[in-house]
């Protein structure tokens, strides 16, 4: 209920994919991390914990963690750098199932490691990062709800801000599944307004003028 999720800006505004709960296991590896922790460290995460955070069913949980582990570890992310430049890069560098009783695990866990170069982007953060507690968005049942709400929080400081609709559906990778307004409207943004509106401490409104989508928080 305390755990803490804080990034860069940056990781808030990149653009990646990935299924919703593959984005609750970063969101739970992102949380372990400290404020004052100066490198990554291994972080190992009980399996109880994660069947009880991603609703998995004890009947299949081993073949459940291990998709899970596989998919996330091949996920890749465009990060765009101010400079012009960018960086593609995958959110884990590997992650391995640990049975009980294996270089000293007390319980069976999945061990994680962040890929050294989001060092930057999620460790000693003194400027332009946002925080939000990890319970905030327990109950959100879409991945993009969960992209909203980053979004959003990593402008919390503005009573509202403007999004470029192509940019939007880059930044969500729905460039490709969604291609008209009205089906992107329907399934993404309305989805996650009234996801946000119900179980978040965040909520929005929008209009549509030209091609920019314009926020009130």
């Amino acid at each position: 209920d305390k755990l803490v999720v804080t990034q860069a800006n940056k990781l808030a505004e990149a653009s990646y994919t990935m299924s919703l709960e593959e984005k609750r296991v970063v969101m739970l590896m992102v949380s372990l991390v400290r404020r004052e922790d100066n490198d990554f460290k291994t972080y190992r995460i009980p399996i109880s914990d994660i069947r009880d955070y991603l609703g998995l069913s004890s009947n299949k949980l081993y073949g459940d963690i291990k998709r899970i582990a596989d998919t996330l570890r091949g996920r890749g992310m465009l990060i765009e750098k101010p400079n012009g430049g960018f960086l593609s890069i995958g959110w884990v560098s590997s992650a391995e199932y640990k049975p009980k009783g294996e270089d000293g695990a007390d319980v069976a866990c999945l061990e994680l490691c962040f890929d050294p170069k989001l060092k930057p982007y999620l460790l000693t953060l003194k400027e332009q990062f946002s925080s939000y507690m990890l319970q905030n968005v327990a109950g959100l049942r879409s991945f993009y709800s969960i992209r909203f709400y980053e979004l959003l929080r990593s402008r919390r400081r503005l009573a509202s801000t403007t999004f470029d609709v192509a940019e939007l559906r880059k930044i969500l990778k729905a460039d490709t599944k969604y291609t008209n307004y009205k089906d992107f409207r329907a399934r993404v943004i309305l989805v996650a307004q009234t996801e946000l509106a119900e179980k978040t401490d965040l909520a929005f409104d929008f209009f549509r003028y030209d091609d920019c989508s314009y926020c009130n928080l």
